[in-house]
């Protein structure tokens, strides 16, 4: 697994150099924020499912505590994207958008990282998915987090906030006892070559995520819908508050 994670590593260095990033740190407003949270909508939600199936496939085995855990730690994440939708002033697209041509790219990288967890994987496999998973969420988060600090520190965000990034880099996956761990895990010649490929899939896919979102960074104004002036009612409204507003 030590030579899997060196692998991982060197995606990471790749991705960083993606040209979403360019355009993320040149950022001076909130606004291209907004355009990638609305562009984000299929990722946060069917991550839900990705842990949830994959922790499924490992019961029973000696990995089942970390796919376990991972999942636990990672649950209610969708909550805290509707909620920055609603800081940042940002209607949830509708079931016609999401199924449409416009949300198409996103969908297909997310099918195509669902599909992942359906193949025929060893126990220690689906460890290494989770570890590619995570390797690419501390790239984007870190990048987005960074760009909150900077055009909007004083929204109280939660999935794009830096905190959001501690949580992700505090995963047991990543604390010290589990990195001895996983360094004693042995891949056969088989598993480790599926496993490289596995993690070049996932790589690739988020690399057709970011440049959705750079395309959707650089859409005029005109051509976007759903985003609504930040300041206004509506927008200082977070989800939990509309949802204490209706009971």
């Amino acid at each position: 697994m030590k030579r899997l994670q060196v692998v991982i590593a060197s995606h990471q260095r790749c991705l960083r150099e993606h040209p979403l990033f360019g355009l993320i740190e040149g950022a001076n407003s909130v606004e291209p924020l907004t355009r990638i949270a609305r562009a984000a909508a299929w990722w946060p939600m069917v991550f839900q499912d990705v842990l949830r199936l994959n922790a499924e496939r490992v019961r029973g085995t000696e990995f089942e505590r970390v796919a376990e855990y991972h999942k636990n730690e990672d649950a209610g994440h969708d909550r805290w994207y509707l909620s920055d939708l609603c800081v940042l002033g940002v209607d949830p697209p509708g079931l016609d958008e999401l199924f449409g041509d416009w949300f198409q790219p996103m969908r297909e990288a997310c099918y195509s990282l669902v599909a992942e967890v359906h193949r025929d994987q060893s126990p220690a496999e689906r460890v290494a998915f989770l570890l590619a998973l995570e390797s690419t969420g501390h790239v984007f988060f870190e990048q987005i987090a960074s760009a909150g600090d900077r055009v909007c520190p004083d929204l109280p965000l939660r999935y794009f906030a830096r905190s959001h990034l501690g949580v992700e880099k505090a995963h047991d996956l990543f604390a010290d006892s589990t990195e001895a761990d996983l360094a004693k895990i042995v891949l056969s010649d088989a598993e480790r070559t599926e496993t490289e490929a596995m993690v070049t899939r996932v790589y690739a896919n988020f690399s057709d995520m970011f440049s959705y979102f750079a395309d959707r960074m650089g859409e005029d104004a005109r051509t976007r819908s759903g985003i609504r002036e930040l300041g206004s009612v509506n927008a200082a409204t977070t989800l939990e508050e509309r949802h204490a507003s209706r009971s």
